[in-house]
C-alpha cells in the first residue's frame, strides 16, 4: 500500500504538469482503485472522474474504455458498463475484453 500511495502522489503531480495526457489520468484511476483494495475504501468518485477525464482527452483509446467499463462492472451498474463495452466493440471488433463481457 506503501508504493501505490507513492503512485497516486507521483500521478497527481504528473497531472498538474501535463493535465492533457490521458495516460496520467488513467494510471491514477487504476492506483486509486488498487488502494481500495475492494475492501469498501475505493474512493469510487475519483477513479470515476479520472478515467473520465482519459477518455475526454483520447475518447477512441480502447484501454480507457475497458477500464471505465470494468469500474461500471465493479460497482454493479452492468448497463453503463455494457455502454463502454459496446463503445470498445465498435472500435476494435475483435477486442477479447469486450466480446467476452457483451
Amino acid at each position: 500500500n506503501g508504493r501505490l500511495l507513492e503512485a497516486k502522489e507521483h500521478f497527481q503531480h504528473c497531472i498538474t504538469l501535463d493535465p492533457k495526457r490521458a495516460e496520467f489520468h488513467h494510471r491514477l484511476a487504476m492506483t486509486v482503485q488498487r488502494l481500495g483494495g475492494g475492501n469498501g475504501h475505493t474512493d469510487w468518485a475519483t477513479v470515476e472522474h479520472c478515467y473520465a477525464q482519459a477518455i475526454d482527452i483520447e475518447p477512441d483509446n480502447v484501454e480507457f474504455l475497458v477500464g471505465m467499463a470494468k469500474h461500471w462492472q465493479l460497482r454493479g451498474q452492468v448497463s453503463t458498463a455494457m455502454k463502454y463495452y459496446k463503445r470498445v466493440r465498435d472500435i476494435e471488433p475483435e477486442n477479447l475484453d469486450a466480446s467476452r463481457e457483451i
